[in-house]
Parts: structure tokens; sequence; C-alpha cells
């Protein structure tokens, strides 16, 4: 097992265990490898890679509206939260997700990546009232309540789950094939993760 400080911790383990560490974003936050926790790295095949070779599929990318980020400053390789929803979460910028959805990808089961809860929530509300079907979750909903919310979009009864830093770890959803991504970010494992 190993530790956060990246010492290996073997109580319990046979003296000669192998250790095993695997990550779907090996890129850190603080910019460092690891290479210092772990002896051997094997690289996965790149995103385009797998493109490629027909494994995902390749994204259609609009950007209708960039929104202003000057003065946004950056702090541990990213955006600070708190300067960069000031700048994101305004009625236009908010609105125009909604009326590009309805245009590009209109009943299109979606995932919404928000900057702060506030701005998740406000996405949700401004889906509602255009008519969607869609649900907000982030750290504080209850396990059974987010899982409620993941099978309703599943069986197409939600049309978009608006979440904040939830989704970007380990979820996987294929029934889902559109993502919003109205959280700017300066990180590449982030990026990467939603």
């Amino acid at each position: 097992m190993i530790r956060g400080d990246g010492k290996s911790r073997k109580e319990g383990f046979d003296p000669d265990a192998i250790l095993l560490g695997m990550t779907a974003t090996p890129v850190r936050g603080d910019g460092r490898g690891l290479g210092t926790i772990f002896e051997v790295i094997v690289e996965c095949p790149s995103v385009q890679a797998l493109i490629d070779a027909g494994h995902l599929v390749p994204p259609k990318v609009y950007a209708p509206s960039t929104p202003d980020l000057n003065g946004v400053k950056v702090q541990a390789g990213d955006y600070v939260v708190s300067q960069l929803e000031a700048k994101v979460d305004t009625a236009v910028l908010v609105g125009d997700i909604v009326t590009h959805w309805h245009r590009l990808a209109e009943r299109r089961k979606t995932v919404v990546f928000a900057t702060s809860v506030a701005h998740s929530v406000h996405i949700r509300d401004q889906f509602r009232e255009s008519g969607v079907a869609a649900e907000h979750i982030d750290g504080n909903t209850p396990s059974d309540e987010r899982d409620g919310i993941l099978r309703r979009l599943e069986a197409g009864e939600v049309d978009v789950v608006s979440n904040c830093m939830v989704l970007t770890e380990g979820w996987d959803q294929p029934a889902v094939s559109c993502l919003i991504l109205a959280r700017p970010t300066k990180s590449m494992g982030l990026y990467r993760q939603m």
C-alpha cells in the first residue's frame, strides 16, 4: 500500500508482495511526476490514439461563448475558484449554455461540469425554466439521492445533470453523449477527468 507521503506500508502483507498503483489521470496538480512514488511507470495510450483505434468517439466541440477571465488568478496550477465563479456564473453565460444545448444537443443525456455549487444550481434552474428535466449534485448530495439522480439520467427520466466536482473521478455512464464544460480549467488532470 502506498501512503500519502509516498512511502510503502506492508503491514499485513507478504513481505515479497508487489505494490501496484493505478490511475486514470497521471497528471498531478502540483506538476510533480509519479516517478518518486513508483519504480516503473507504464503510460496508457493518448486520447487521440484511443479515438484512432475506435475505442473512443471523436468529439464534436462547440464553444459558443468565451468567458472573460481577465483578473482571475492561478493558484496551485488552476484558477482560483471564487474568482472564476464570479466570471462564469452570469445570466448571459448560463443562458448561453441552455440556448446552445437546445440548438445543438437537445434530448441528449448531458452532464454539466460547473465551477461551484451555486453555479451548478443556477445552470440546473435555467435548464428547468426552459422545460428540461434537470438535476444538480455536489459533494453534499447524499449518496442514495445522487445514485437515484444518476439512475434517472441513465433511464432517460432526467436529461441534464449539473455537478460541482463530483463526477470527475471514477464515474462513467456510456448513455451520456453530451458534456458541458462550464468550468474553465488550467489543470490537464481535471480537464481529462471532466
